[in-house]
């Protein structure tokens, strides 16, 4: 259950682009749970110090600060900025221990909200993407990790439908999974 690209999608993570996603991660799991505000200065703010303790070169700190800042600006306006902020029945970064099938797996969940008799769960994917290729990674995320998120919330929302989504902070877009889980 890993948050980054599977290799086989073309995706090569170099320093760079593990710190911009793991950065991202945290701060939209800080913009969640009211850690940070989600004003752009508190953005930025928290960036720089998330960068800083990864201890990149100097000359890719700037630059990395700019690709991270320049997504979170695209994210902030469009729809997949409400799944960030604060709400009442929801979890950020939800730490998940279940088995399926006689085989133990253990995770956690970047987003996982609660809508009447339905589960919601959303993985965030920080990398450049072509719109072109959504539906085939949405496919391909759901088959390696979102089917795994949709067993372990059927365990804890019992009764609950179980939805999954992806949402791709670089473009930003939000694909729901071509496959859903009923509890």
């Amino acid at each position: 259950m890993s948050r980054y690209a599977p290799a086989e999608l073309g995706h090569t993570a170099g320093s760079g682009m593990l710190a911009i996603g793991e950065t991202i991660h945290s701060i939209l799991e800080s913009v969640a749970t009211a850690s940070i505000p989600p004003d752009p200065e508190a953005l930025e703010r928290e960036t720089r110090r998330l960068l800083h303790l990864q201890a990149l070169p100097e000359d890719q700190e700037e630059n990395t600060v700019e690709l991270i800042l320049q997504q979170l600006a695209a994210l902030r306006p469009s729809p997949a900025w409400d799944i960030v902020l604060p709400q009442p029945d929801s979890f950020a970064e939800l730490p998940v221990i279940f088995n399926l099938e006689g085989n133990w797996y253990s995770g956690r969940i970047d987003r996982v909200i609660l809508t009447g008799n339905e589960v919601r769960v959303f993985d965030y994917k920080t990398f450049p993407v072509d719109r072109d290729h959504l539906s085939r990674l949405s496919r391909e995320f759901y088959e390696s990790q979102l089917r795994l998120y949709a067993a372990a919330c059927r365990e804890l929302f019992p009764n609950r439908m179980v939805s999954t989504w992806l949402v791709f902070t670089a473009l930003p877009e939000i694909v729901r999974s071509p496959l859903t889980a009923d509890g």
